[in-house]
């Protein structure tokens, strides 16, 4: 196998882990090294039919607008997302 993998110019990674774990634990390394994340700070609701999103800085008050507004027609749910870019 080893042979194959140098001829192709391919790693062969070796640990005394489970696979699954170690394949999580490269996983999460190369996310963290390959790509960025930003974090997003939101408030969602759904308003007669309609899907509303307001997306800011933690603390300026996405929630309590989707309260305020919020009658037996509208559900809301406040969220917190962590996207990758890159």
């Amino acid at each position: 196998m080893i042979a194959i993998a140098d001829k192709a110019g391919k790693p062969v990674l070796r640990s005394k882990e489970m696979t699954a774990r170690f394949l999580q634990r490269v996983m999460m390394h190369c996310d963290h090294l390959l790509g960025p994340a930003h974090h997003r700070s939101m408030a969602c609701w759904w308003m007669y039919g309609v899907g509303i999103m307001l997306m800011g800085d933690s603390g300026i008050g996405k929630s309590e607008t989707a309260l305020s507004w919020s009658s037996a027609d509208i559900a809301w749910w406040p969220t917190t997302w962590w996207t990758s870019c890159g």
